[in-house]
């Protein structure tokens, strides 16, 4: 005769991930136990097995006897998250700021402050606005993680503010929290591992944290524009004044709960420019000299270092640019009026 069935879901409690189902008979005689098909039809020889799903719902065991018996046993798995853009996932060790939903920004906040704010995509696809032109690419795999991050869970977390800057275990980490004076003067260089360090430096669980790349920029602006229209291209909202403010200060530049895309400081992203050169001088680039070469793809400089063009997105306190402007830059460059932000995806 068959005894028990002894089985257990791992995690046991709720869950945005997979969960894995342990199962064994416990029978007086084990060799009475030839085999135990799977519920997706899949034989093993064994009186045990585990089985990993990432749906809820009924799952069916069959013991398989020597003697051509077969008894099978349901078990239920009702603990998953339901995955879609109105279902944030909230990372471990990270909370959801109460009063905040997610039509008109669903805000987390981590152990320390920082908050980052979620996109939802309904269908799961990302924009691009640049898409198809030969001279923007995004090629960086950080960018390629998040697109198949965002595609499967709906949507992503955004920086709420402009990056602050400041060191955890000797790293230099960007922040995102209110009343900071922004990190301006940086590198695409700087800014890239900043925000990549993040995440190791606050021990991140499940998630990641990069440099925001021109999907989660353009999608960001696609969203916000059902909120406000023509948010992206309309220089009413953001901080022009001169003077770089303090993030979250902006009240107008205050949309779906994210603070500063228009104005206050332009921000670097990932995505790869490719100047038709001669190409003209930006607005507010004066710290170093460019000149031209044969090689589209690159800057020489003075010192006959060569560096690639990366976007850097909006405008700021002295550049009057709509939160949908592009401007390519050499990545060795920094200005007093860039800085960046940081996204925050599932691993």
């Amino acid at each position: 005769m068959l005894g028990n069935v002894v089985w257990s879901i791992e995690p046991d409690d709720t869950t945005d991930g997979s969960v894995t189902i342990n199962i064994e008979a416990s029978v007086a005689d084990a060799d009475s136990i030839e085999s135990i098909t799977l519920p997706n039809k899949q034989v093993v020889t064994s009186s045990k097995a585990t089985y990993e799903v990432n749906k809820n719902g009924e799952y069916t065991f069959i013991f398989n006897k020597k003697n051509g018996e077969h008894i099978s046993e349901n078990i239920t798995v009702d603990n998953i998250s339901e995955v879609s853009a109105n279902t944030p996932y909230i990372p471990t060790g990270f909370t959801h700021v109460e009063g905040t939903e997610v039509g008109t920004g669903y805000i987390i906040e981590d152990a320390v402050g920082n908050q980052y704010v979620w996109v939802p995509l309904e269908s799961g696809s990302l924009v691009r606005n640049t898409e198809g032109s030969s001279q923007y690419e995004e090629t960086d795999y950080t960018a390629t993680g998040f697109y198949n991050s965002a595609a499967k869970y709906y949507g992503f977390y955004i920086g709420r503010y402009e990056a602050s800057q400041s060191n955890e275990k000797g790293l230099a980490i960007a922040k995102s929290i209110d009343g900071e004076i922004p990190w301006s003067n940086v590198t695409y260089e700087e800014a890239y591992n900043a925000a990549l360090n993040t995440a190791t430096a606050y021990d991140y669980s499940g998630v990641k944290t990069a440099l925001i790349n021109s999907y989660a920029w353009d999608t960001t602006l696609s969203w916000i524009n059902k909120t406000i229209v023509n948010y992206s291209s309309n220089t009413s909202y953001g901080n022009y004044s001169g003077t770089i403010m303090k993030t979250g200060t902006t009240t107008n530049d205050q949309v779906n709960s994210i603070c500063d895309l228009s104005g206050n400081l332009r921000e670097w992203t990932t995505e790869v420019y490719y100047p038709n050169l001669p190409e003209p001088v930006d607005e507010n680039t004066t710290n170093t000299t460019k000149k031209n070469n044969d090689n589209q793809n690159t800057v020489e400089l003075e010192d006959n270092t060569r560096y690639g063009y990366r976007v850097v997105r909006g405008g700021s306190a002295v550049i009057n640019k709509v939160a949908n402007s592009h401007i390519g830059q050499a990545e060795n460059l920094s200005d007093p009026y860039w800085g960046f932000r940081v996204i925050l995806y599932k691993d």
